[in-house]
């Protein structure tokens, strides 16, 4: 059984992975790539992080995660 490097919660609902993997790849891609340029902005990355309750810590991990994500796929 291999461990994928980047994890997902447990917690995540079934439905949202399933949306998530009936996308086309270059519209995951999208997405993800989406997410990092949002995060660039500071206002909207302190927005991000306020409305969905996460610490900028927990922000800040998953935008590595993504970001090492997107690096190595593009490689």
């Amino acid at each position: 059984v291999s461990q994928s490097r980047y994890p997902v919660e447990t917690t995540m609902p079934n439905p949202t992975l399933e949306f998530f993997e009936s996308l086309p790849q270059t519209e995951q891609l999208t997405i993800l790539q989406t997410f990092l340029f949002a995060l660039q902005d500071a206002d909207i990355y302190d927005t991000i992080a306020e409305d969905l309750d996460l610490s900028d810590d927990t922000l800040y991990n998953l935008r590595e995660a993504v970001n090492t994500f997107m690096e190595e796929t593009n490689e």
